[in-house]
Protein backbone atom coordinates (compact mmCIF):
# COMPACT_ATOMS: atom_id res chain seq x y z
CA UNK A 1 0.00 0.00 0.00
CA UNK A 2 1.25 3.47 -0.80
CA UNK A 3 0.96 4.70 2.80
CA UNK A 4 3.59 2.23 4.01
CA UNK A 5 6.09 2.57 1.17
CA UNK A 6 9.33 4.50 1.62
CA UNK A 7 11.13 6.29 -1.18
CA UNK A 8 14.04 8.67 -1.44
CA UNK A 9 12.62 12.05 -2.32
CA UNK A 10 14.14 14.12 -5.09
CA UNK A 11 15.14 17.61 -3.87
CA UNK A 12 12.68 20.36 -4.78
CA UNK A 13 13.85 23.85 -5.68
CA UNK A 14 11.61 26.20 -3.74
CA UNK A 15 10.19 29.37 -5.25
CA UNK A 16 11.71 32.53 -3.86
CA UNK A 17 8.54 34.42 -2.90
CA UNK A 18 5.63 33.02 -0.91
CA UNK A 19 2.24 32.76 -2.60
CA UNK A 20 3.28 34.11 -6.03
CA UNK A 21 2.26 32.17 -9.11
CA UNK A 22 5.07 32.54 -11.62
CA UNK A 23 3.29 30.83 -14.50
CA UNK A 24 0.18 32.44 -15.99
CA UNK A 25 -2.86 30.16 -15.84
CA UNK A 26 -3.99 28.49 -19.03
CA UNK A 27 -7.25 30.11 -20.09
CA UNK A 28 -10.10 28.02 -21.41
CA UNK A 29 -12.62 29.21 -23.93
CA UNK A 30 -16.24 28.29 -23.39
CA UNK A 31 -17.54 25.91 -26.03
CA UNK A 32 -21.16 25.70 -27.10
CA UNK A 33 -22.67 22.52 -25.71
CA UNK A 34 -26.07 20.93 -25.99
CA UNK A 35 -27.73 20.95 -22.58
CA UNK A 36 -30.54 18.44 -22.01
CA UNK A 37 -33.35 18.61 -19.46
CA UNK A 38 -32.71 16.24 -16.59
CA UNK A 39 -36.29 15.59 -15.49
CA UNK A 40 -38.28 14.71 -18.64
CA UNK A 41 -38.36 12.80 -21.91
CA UNK A 42 -40.37 13.53 -25.07
CA UNK A 43 -42.48 10.57 -26.17
CA UNK A 44 -44.63 10.06 -29.28
CA UNK A 45 -47.38 7.51 -28.69
CA UNK A 46 -49.11 5.50 -31.45
CA UNK A 47 -52.32 7.02 -32.75
CA UNK A 48 -55.42 6.13 -30.78
CA UNK A 49 -53.50 5.14 -27.64
CA UNK A 50 -53.96 7.14 -24.43
CA UNK A 51 -50.54 8.45 -23.28
CA UNK A 52 -51.75 8.46 -19.67
CA UNK A 53 -52.34 4.71 -19.87
CA UNK A 54 -48.88 4.09 -21.33
CA UNK A 55 -47.22 6.29 -18.71
CA UNK A 56 -49.11 4.63 -15.87
CA UNK A 57 -47.94 1.21 -17.06
CA UNK A 58 -44.38 2.34 -16.33
CA UNK A 59 -45.15 4.15 -13.11
CA UNK A 60 -44.85 7.65 -14.59
CA UNK A 61 -47.38 9.92 -12.89
CA UNK A 62 -47.08 13.24 -14.70
CA UNK A 63 -47.75 13.56 -18.43
CA UNK A 64 -48.17 16.75 -20.45
CA UNK A 65 -49.54 16.53 -24.04
CA UNK A 66 -48.00 18.88 -26.62
CA UNK A 67 -50.33 21.01 -28.70
CA UNK A 68 -53.77 19.56 -29.37
CA UNK A 69 -52.46 16.02 -29.26
CA UNK A 70 -52.80 15.53 -33.01
CA UNK A 71 -49.35 13.98 -33.29
CA UNK A 72 -49.57 12.42 -29.83
CA UNK A 73 -46.29 13.95 -28.58
CA UNK A 74 -46.08 14.16 -24.78
CA UNK A 75 -43.73 15.14 -22.01
CA UNK A 76 -43.16 12.31 -19.55
CA UNK A 77 -41.79 13.79 -16.32
CA UNK A 78 -39.28 11.62 -14.45
CA UNK A 79 -37.06 11.99 -11.40
CA UNK A 80 -34.07 14.33 -11.91
CA UNK A 81 -31.03 12.41 -13.10
CA UNK A 82 -32.98 9.40 -14.41
CA UNK A 83 -33.37 10.46 -18.06
CA UNK A 84 -30.73 8.01 -19.33
CA UNK A 85 -32.46 5.10 -17.62
CA UNK A 86 -35.85 6.06 -19.05
CA UNK A 87 -34.45 6.53 -22.54
CA UNK A 88 -33.23 2.94 -22.44
CA UNK A 89 -36.44 1.62 -20.87
CA UNK A 90 -38.88 3.32 -23.23
CA UNK A 91 -36.98 3.20 -26.51
CA UNK A 92 -38.56 -0.11 -27.66
CA UNK A 93 -41.59 -0.07 -25.39
CA UNK A 94 -45.07 -1.04 -26.57
CA UNK A 95 -47.15 1.75 -28.19
CA UNK A 96 -44.18 4.17 -28.29
CA UNK A 97 -43.13 5.37 -31.75
CA UNK A 98 -40.33 7.81 -30.86
CA UNK A 99 -38.54 9.05 -27.77
CA UNK A 100 -36.22 12.06 -27.52
CA UNK A 101 -34.48 14.22 -24.94
CA UNK A 102 -35.72 17.76 -24.29
CA UNK A 103 -33.07 20.40 -25.05
CA UNK A 104 -32.56 23.41 -22.81
CA UNK A 105 -32.26 26.67 -24.77
CA UNK A 106 -30.22 29.61 -23.46
CA UNK A 107 -30.16 33.29 -24.45
CA UNK A 108 -26.41 33.45 -25.15
CA UNK A 109 -23.35 31.34 -25.81
CA UNK A 110 -21.25 32.20 -22.77
CA UNK A 111 -23.28 30.65 -19.99
CA UNK A 112 -20.68 31.06 -17.22
CA UNK A 113 -18.59 34.19 -17.84
CA UNK A 114 -15.85 33.28 -15.33
CA UNK A 115 -15.30 29.81 -16.82
CA UNK A 116 -12.54 31.23 -19.02
CA UNK A 117 -10.51 31.88 -15.85
CA UNK A 118 -10.85 28.33 -14.51
CA UNK A 119 -7.74 26.79 -16.05
CA UNK A 120 -8.11 23.53 -14.15
CA UNK A 121 -11.27 22.43 -15.98
CA UNK A 122 -9.80 21.64 -19.39
CA UNK A 123 -6.50 20.69 -17.77
CA UNK A 124 -8.03 17.57 -16.23
CA UNK A 125 -10.53 16.99 -19.05
CA UNK A 126 -13.66 17.76 -17.02
CA UNK A 127 -15.13 19.76 -19.91
CA UNK A 128 -15.16 16.66 -22.11
CA UNK A 129 -17.39 14.78 -19.67
CA UNK A 130 -20.03 17.44 -19.02
CA UNK A 131 -22.15 16.42 -22.01
CA UNK A 132 -22.45 12.78 -20.98
CA UNK A 133 -21.82 12.57 -17.22
CA UNK A 134 -24.81 13.83 -15.26
CA UNK A 135 -24.71 11.77 -12.09
CA UNK A 136 -26.24 14.07 -9.44
CA UNK A 137 -23.99 12.77 -6.68
CA UNK A 138 -23.86 14.43 -3.27
CA UNK A 139 -20.55 15.81 -2.01
CA UNK A 140 -20.17 16.48 1.71
CA UNK A 141 -17.79 19.37 2.42
CA UNK A 142 -16.24 19.10 5.88
CA UNK A 143 -14.88 22.60 6.31
CA UNK A 144 -16.28 26.00 7.35
CA UNK A 145 -19.77 25.65 5.85
CA UNK A 146 -20.95 27.47 2.73
CA UNK A 147 -22.51 30.78 1.75
CA UNK A 148 -26.19 29.84 1.31
CA UNK A 149 -26.92 33.03 -0.60
CA UNK A 150 -24.22 32.69 -3.26
CA UNK A 151 -25.94 32.43 -6.69
CA UNK A 152 -23.54 29.72 -7.88
CA UNK A 153 -24.24 27.55 -4.81
CA UNK A 154 -27.71 28.33 -3.45
CA UNK A 155 -29.65 26.02 -5.76
CA UNK A 156 -27.33 23.08 -5.09
CA UNK A 157 -27.35 22.89 -1.30
CA UNK A 158 -28.94 19.91 0.48
CA UNK A 159 -29.38 19.46 4.23
CA UNK A 160 -26.13 19.93 6.14
CA UNK A 161 -25.17 20.66 9.72
CA UNK A 162 -23.22 23.19 11.77
CA UNK A 163 -21.15 21.21 14.30
CA UNK A 164 -19.77 24.42 15.81
CA UNK A 165 -23.10 26.04 16.75
CA UNK A 166 -25.24 22.88 16.66
CA UNK A 167 -27.51 24.25 14.00
CA UNK A 168 -28.99 22.69 10.83
CA UNK A 169 -27.84 25.70 8.76
CA UNK A 170 -24.09 25.53 8.15
CA UNK A 171 -23.39 29.18 7.30
CA UNK A 172 -19.78 29.94 6.41
CA UNK A 173 -17.94 32.46 8.59
CA UNK A 174 -14.40 31.71 7.42
CA UNK A 175 -14.52 31.39 3.63
CA UNK A 176 -12.70 28.21 2.68
CA UNK A 177 -15.80 26.03 2.61
CA UNK A 178 -17.53 28.35 0.15
CA UNK A 179 -14.49 28.43 -2.13
CA UNK A 180 -13.96 24.66 -2.15
CA UNK A 181 -17.63 23.82 -2.62
CA UNK A 182 -17.65 26.09 -5.67
CA UNK A 183 -14.56 24.44 -7.12
CA UNK A 184 -16.21 21.03 -6.92
CA UNK A 185 -19.86 21.72 -7.56
CA UNK A 186 -20.84 25.30 -8.50
CA UNK A 187 -23.87 25.37 -10.75
CA UNK A 188 -23.49 26.07 -14.46
CA UNK A 189 -25.32 27.78 -17.29
CA UNK A 190 -26.79 30.40 -14.96
CA UNK A 191 -25.17 33.37 -16.72
CA UNK A 192 -23.05 34.24 -13.67
CA UNK A 193 -19.75 33.15 -12.14
CA UNK A 194 -17.98 29.96 -13.18
CA UNK A 195 -18.85 26.31 -12.84
CA UNK A 196 -17.85 23.33 -10.71
CA UNK A 197 -15.88 20.34 -11.89
CA UNK A 198 -19.16 18.45 -11.51
CA UNK A 199 -21.85 21.10 -11.97
CA UNK A 200 -24.63 18.55 -11.39
CA UNK A 201 -23.35 17.53 -7.93
CA UNK A 202 -25.25 18.48 -4.79
CA UNK A 203 -23.56 20.33 -1.94
CA UNK A 204 -23.83 19.05 1.64
CA UNK A 205 -22.19 21.66 3.92
CA UNK A 206 -20.80 20.33 7.20
CA UNK A 207 -19.35 23.14 9.29
CA UNK A 208 -16.57 21.99 11.63
CA UNK A 209 -14.43 25.17 11.66
CA UNK A 210 -15.27 28.28 13.66
CA UNK A 211 -14.74 31.85 12.48
CA UNK A 212 -11.02 31.51 13.26
CA UNK A 213 -10.60 28.31 11.24
CA UNK A 214 -10.20 26.06 14.31
CA UNK A 215 -11.64 22.55 14.48
CA UNK A 216 -11.14 19.25 16.37
CA UNK A 217 -10.55 15.64 15.40
CA UNK A 218 -13.73 14.63 17.22
CA UNK A 219 -15.78 17.21 15.30
CA UNK A 220 -14.46 16.01 11.95
CA UNK A 221 -15.20 12.40 12.92
CA UNK A 222 -18.74 13.40 13.92
CA UNK A 223 -19.20 15.11 10.54
CA UNK A 224 -18.02 12.00 8.67
CA UNK A 225 -20.62 9.86 10.43
CA UNK A 226 -23.27 12.50 9.69
CA UNK A 227 -22.36 12.61 6.00
CA UNK A 228 -22.55 8.83 5.69
CA UNK A 229 -25.92 8.65 7.43
CA UNK A 230 -27.42 11.43 5.30
CA UNK A 231 -26.64 10.25 1.79
CA UNK A 232 -23.21 11.65 0.88
CA UNK A 233 -21.37 9.89 -1.94
CA UNK A 234 -18.11 11.86 -1.82
CA UNK A 235 -16.68 13.27 1.43
CA UNK A 236 -14.24 16.17 1.06
CA UNK A 237 -12.22 16.86 4.23
CA UNK A 238 -10.32 20.16 4.11
CA UNK A 239 -10.41 21.32 7.73
CA UNK A 240 -6.64 21.35 8.25
CA UNK A 241 -4.03 18.64 8.85
CA UNK A 242 -1.94 17.20 11.68
CA UNK A 243 1.05 14.85 11.97
CA UNK A 244 -0.74 12.79 14.65
CA UNK A 245 -2.70 9.62 13.96
CA UNK A 246 -5.91 9.05 15.92
CA UNK A 247 -7.98 5.88 16.12
CA UNK A 248 -11.23 7.82 16.35
CA UNK A 249 -10.80 9.45 12.94
CA UNK A 250 -9.59 6.24 11.29
CA UNK A 251 -12.66 4.49 12.68
CA UNK A 252 -14.99 7.13 11.22
CA UNK A 253 -13.25 6.91 7.84
CA UNK A 254 -13.46 3.11 7.86
CA UNK A 255 -17.16 3.37 8.66
CA UNK A 256 -17.79 5.73 5.74
CA UNK A 257 -15.69 3.69 3.30
CA UNK A 258 -17.38 0.40 4.22
CA UNK A 259 -20.74 2.01 3.51
CA UNK A 260 -19.69 3.13 0.05
CA UNK A 261 -18.38 6.68 0.45
CA UNK A 262 -15.31 8.01 -1.36
CA UNK A 263 -13.16 10.18 0.92
CA UNK A 264 -10.60 12.75 -0.23
CA UNK A 265 -8.33 15.05 1.80
CA UNK A 266 -5.36 17.36 1.33
CA UNK A 267 -1.66 16.64 1.81
CA UNK A 268 -1.19 20.00 3.55
CA UNK A 269 0.75 23.21 2.96
CA UNK A 270 3.92 22.78 5.04
CA UNK A 271 6.61 22.17 2.37
CA UNK A 272 7.18 18.85 4.12
CA UNK A 273 7.62 15.17 3.37
CA UNK A 274 6.16 14.10 6.71
CA UNK A 275 2.85 12.23 6.28
CA UNK A 276 -0.15 14.27 7.39
CA UNK A 277 -3.59 13.28 8.59
CA UNK A 278 -6.40 12.87 7.53
CA UNK A 279 -4.61 12.38 4.17
CA UNK A 280 -2.53 9.43 5.39
CA UNK A 281 -5.37 7.39 6.88
CA UNK A 282 -6.35 4.20 5.08
CA UNK A 283 -9.25 4.69 2.65
CA UNK A 284 -8.50 8.39 2.17
CA UNK A 285 -7.55 9.54 -1.33
CA UNK A 286 -4.83 12.10 -0.64
CA UNK A 287 -4.03 15.02 -2.93
CA UNK A 288 -1.35 17.67 -3.28
CA UNK A 289 -1.24 20.76 -5.50
CA UNK A 290 0.35 21.45 -8.87
CA UNK A 291 0.36 24.45 -11.21
CA UNK A 292 -0.58 24.68 -14.93
CA UNK A 293 2.88 23.38 -15.93
CA UNK A 294 2.65 20.21 -13.78
CA UNK A 295 5.03 21.71 -11.23
CA UNK A 296 4.46 20.99 -7.57
CA UNK A 297 3.33 24.06 -5.65
CA UNK A 298 6.31 24.96 -3.48
CA UNK A 299 4.39 24.84 -0.16
CA UNK A 300 2.65 21.58 -0.96
CA UNK A 301 3.53 18.57 1.16
CA UNK A 302 4.80 15.63 -0.87
CA UNK A 303 5.81 12.01 -0.75
CA UNK A 304 4.71 8.54 -1.84
CA UNK A 305 2.03 8.70 0.86
CA UNK A 306 0.17 11.15 -1.43
CA UNK A 307 -2.07 9.39 -3.93
CA UNK A 308 -2.27 11.96 -6.68
CA UNK A 309 -1.48 15.53 -7.69
CA UNK A 310 -4.22 17.88 -8.89
CA UNK A 311 -4.58 21.53 -9.91
CA UNK A 312 -4.33 23.65 -6.77
CA UNK A 313 -2.76 26.99 -7.73
CA UNK A 314 -4.65 30.14 -8.65
CA UNK A 315 -8.01 28.34 -8.61
CA UNK A 316 -10.91 30.68 -9.35
CA UNK A 317 -14.06 29.93 -7.38
CA UNK A 318 -16.91 31.22 -5.25
CA UNK A 319 -16.28 33.83 -2.56
CA UNK A 320 -18.00 34.23 0.79
CA UNK A 321 -20.32 37.22 0.40
CA UNK A 322 -20.65 36.88 -3.38
CA UNK A 323 -18.45 36.97 -6.45
CA UNK A 324 -15.32 34.91 -7.06
CA UNK A 325 -11.63 34.99 -6.25
CA UNK A 326 -8.38 33.10 -6.86
CA UNK A 327 -6.70 31.06 -4.16
CA UNK A 328 -3.94 28.47 -3.91
CA UNK A 329 -3.46 25.43 -1.68
CA UNK A 330 -3.78 21.67 -1.41
CA UNK A 331 -7.35 22.23 -0.13
CA UNK A 332 -8.20 23.62 -3.56
CA UNK A 333 -6.75 20.49 -5.18
CA UNK A 334 -9.14 18.50 -2.98
CA UNK A 335 -12.07 20.53 -4.34
CA UNK A 336 -10.99 19.68 -7.89
CA UNK A 337 -10.58 16.00 -7.02
CA UNK A 338 -13.86 15.73 -5.10
CA UNK A 339 -15.69 17.18 -8.09
CA UNK A 340 -13.82 14.81 -10.39
CA UNK A 341 -14.82 11.78 -8.29
CA UNK A 342 -18.47 12.86 -8.45
CA UNK A 343 -18.27 13.55 -12.18
CA UNK A 344 -16.95 10.08 -13.10
CA UNK A 345 -19.15 8.16 -10.62
CA UNK A 346 -21.66 6.54 -12.94
CA UNK A 347 -24.55 4.32 -11.95
CA UNK A 348 -23.36 0.91 -10.78
CA UNK A 349 -19.89 2.07 -9.76
CA UNK A 350 -18.62 1.68 -6.19
CA UNK A 351 -16.17 3.82 -4.26
CA UNK A 352 -13.50 1.26 -5.19
CA UNK A 353 -14.43 1.71 -8.84
CA UNK A 354 -14.14 5.49 -8.55
CA UNK A 355 -10.73 5.19 -6.91
CA UNK A 356 -9.54 2.79 -9.60
CA UNK A 357 -10.83 5.10 -12.35
CA UNK A 358 -8.88 8.07 -10.98
CA UNK A 359 -5.75 5.96 -10.56
CA UNK A 360 -5.99 4.36 -14.00
CA UNK A 361 -6.50 7.71 -15.76
CA UNK A 362 -3.76 9.55 -13.84
CA UNK A 363 -0.90 10.86 -15.99
CA UNK A 364 2.57 9.70 -14.91
CA UNK A 365 4.19 13.14 -15.00
CA UNK A 366 7.72 13.77 -13.65
CA UNK A 367 8.15 13.01 -9.91
CA UNK A 368 5.41 10.40 -9.94
CA UNK A 369 6.48 7.86 -7.33
CA UNK A 370 8.30 10.46 -5.25
CA UNK A 371 6.18 13.58 -4.78
CA UNK A 372 2.95 11.59 -5.31
CA UNK A 373 2.31 7.94 -5.99
CA UNK A 374 -0.01 7.62 -9.00
CA UNK A 375 0.49 10.72 -11.14
CA UNK A 376 -1.56 13.78 -12.06
CA UNK A 377 -5.36 13.92 -12.03
CA UNK A 378 -6.76 13.32 -15.49
CA UNK A 379 -10.27 12.20 -16.42
CA UNK A 380 -10.09 11.23 -20.09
Amino acid sequence: MKKTLTHTLVALALLSSVGVLTTAPVQAEEEEVVEYADDRVLVQIEAGVDPQVVAAEYGIEKVQPLGDGAENWNIFYVNPGEVDDWMDKLRDAKYIKLIERDIRIFPQLFFDPAYKDQWHQKYIGADQLWKSNRNYRTIAFIDSGVDYSHPDLSGKIVQGYDFVNYDPIANDEYGTGTHIAGIAAATHNNLTGGKGVDPTAKIMPLKVMNENGVSYTSTIADAIYWATHHGADVISITAGTTVRYTSVLQSAINYAWQRGDFIVSQAGNNSSTTPRYPASYSHVFSVNAIDPEDNLWYRSNRGPWVDISAPGTYIYSTKLGGGMYHYTGTERAVGVTAGAASLVWKSGMTNVGVENYLIDKALPIPYTGTYWYHGRLNLI
